[in-house]
C-alpha cells in the first residue's frame, strides 16, 4: 500500500528536485493520468484481495444443529497469473505522461522490483492559466513574449513487491463464527472493528448457508452426504491519513480504499468420522474503489509582464484522484478437513482467474 501512496505523491503532488518556483500547481492537471496509471499498477493487488476475501467461507456443506457453532481461523492467498504481473504503457493513453519507448512493459504492484522511468511534460496552456485564474491579458502578454514555460521532468515508477511475498498474491487472514439457527441454516459472521491511527482498517462480512437436501425427501437420508447453498459478502475499508505528509498544503487529506466481495455457491461434502471432503461451485464478484480525498492547495509564481511584479496565482484541487477495479467469474473449489475431536484442520484449492489456496483450523461444536 505504501507503493500506491508513493506513486500518488510522485504524480499528483510533487516532482522531486524541481525548481520551487513551479511549486505544485502543474500537477493539479495530472489527476486523470494518475488515476489511469494507478488503476493499471494496482489492479492485481485489488483482484487478489477480492478473490481472497471470497475464500474460506466453508469447510463442509453440513450445517450445524440449532445453536451449534464453529470458530474458524484461516488465510487465503489468491495468486496473480503471470499476465497480470506487468502492464503495457501506451503513450497515447496519457496526456502528460510518456515512456521513452511507447508500449513499454511496466511492473505492476505484484510484479518484480524492476523500476521504470516516466517522462512528465506539463505545458502551461490556456486550460492551466484558467485553472490558476491568470487574467487573459496577462496570459496573452506572456505568450507574446515567450514567457510561458513548459514543465518537463522524470520520475521513477516503483516496481512491485513480489520479492517480499511467498507467492504473487496478497495473504488475507480471516476469523469468523458460524452459528446454527432455524430451518437447517447457518449464519456466518466476519467482523474486525476499525483499528489504527495513521493507517486504519476495518472489516465485516456475513454469509448464509442453507441445507437443501431436506427439501428432496429420500435423498436427505443418503448417509454421509450433505448438500447446501451459500451466499456471502465481505466489506473491507482501508484509510491512510496524509495530513502529516508535508507534501502539499490543504485539508482533510487522506487515501481511501473500499473493497466489496461477494460469492454464491452450491456446496457438497462427504462427512465421515475424522476425514471430510468438500467441493463448491459458483460465482464470485467484487469491486475495489480507491480515492485520494481532501483539498490540495497549489501555487505558481511568475513575473507579470504588464507590471514587472512577481505575482502568486493559486488553485485548489479537491479529491483529485479516483480509480477502481472489479472481478467477476465462475469458481470451483475442492478441499479436505481433518477432525481431531472438536478441533479441525482444513485446506482447499479454488480454480478461478486468480487460483486461491486456503488453509486454517476451526473449533466446532454440534
Amino acid at each position: 500500500m505504501k507503493n500506491v501512496i508513493k506513486v500518488i505523491f510522485l504524480l499528483v503532488i510533487s516532482v522531486k528536485g524541481y525548481s520551487q518556483s513551479f511549486d505544485l500547481a502543474p500537477f493539479v492537471l495530472a489527476g486523470d493520468d494518475t488515476s489511469k496509471l494507478l488503476g493499471s499498477y494496482t489492479s492485481p493487488m485489488s483482484k487478489s484481495l477480492m478473490y481472497g476475501l471470497n475464500g474460506g467461507w466453508y469447510t463442509t456443506a453440513k450445517v450445524h444443529k440449532k445453536l451449534g457453532f464453529d470458530l474458524t481461523f484461516g488465510v487465503n492467498i489468491a495468486n496473480a497469473p503471470n499476465s497480470d504481473k506487468t502492464f503495457i504503457f501506451n503513450n497515447d493513453d496519457y496526456k502528460f505522461l510518456s515512456a521513452d519507448i511507447d508500449g513499454s512493459k511496466f511492473e505492476t504492484i505484484l510484479g518484480s522490483d524492476k523500476t521504470n522511468v516516466l517522462n512528465v511534460k506539463l505545458e502551461f496552456d490556456q486550460e492551466f492559466a484558467d485553472e490558476l485564474g491568470i487574467p487573459q491579458n496577462v496570459f496573452d502578454e506572456l505568450k507574446k513574449n515567450g514567457g510561458i514555460p513548459t514543465v518537463t521532468t522524470e520520475i521513477d515508477m516503483p516496481g512491485g513487491v513480489a520479492g517480499d511475498l511467498p507467492v504473487a498474491g496478497i495473504p488475507v487472514p480471516m476469523a469468523q463464527i458460524g452459528i446454527g439457527v432455524v430451518y437447517n441454516t447457518d449464519i456466518i459472521i466476519r467482523y474486525m472493528p476499525t483499528i489504527g491511527d495513521e493507517y486504519s482498517v476495518g472489516l465485516w462480512g456475513i454469509g448464509i448457508k442453507h441445507d437443501i437436501l431436506q427439501h428432496f425427501g429420500f435423498v436427505d437420508k443418503v448417509p454421509f452426504l450433505n448438500v447446501s447453498v451459500l451466499a456471502a459478502m465481505t466489506n473491507l475499508t482501508f484509510e491512510a491519513d496524509l495530513e502529516d505528509s508535508d507534501e502539499a498544503a490543504g485539508s482533510d487529506q487522506k487515501f481511501e480504499m473500499t473493497t466489496k466481495a461477494y460469492t454464491v455457491q452450491l456446496l457438497a461434502s462427504i462427512n465421515i468420522p475424522v476425514i471430510s471432503v468438500y467441493v463448491g461451485v459458483g460465482y464470485a464478484g467484487g469491486t475495489t474503489d480507491f480515492a485520494l480525498k481532501g483539498t490540495y492547495e497549489t501555487a505558481y509564481y511568475l513575473d507579470n509582464p504588464l507590471t514587472n511584479v512577481e505575482e502568486k496565482y493559486s488553485t485548489t484541487a479537491t479529491d483529485p484522484v479516483s480509480f477502481s477495479s472489479d472481478i467477476s467469474g465462475m469458481r470451483a473449489t475442492v478441499g479436505a478437513r481433518l477432525a481431531l475431536g472438536p478441533i479441525k484442520f482444513f485446506g482447499d484449492y479454488t480454480m478461478q482467474e486468480y487460483n486461491t489456496v486456503t488453509v486454517g483450523m476451526s473449533i466446532s461444536i454440534r
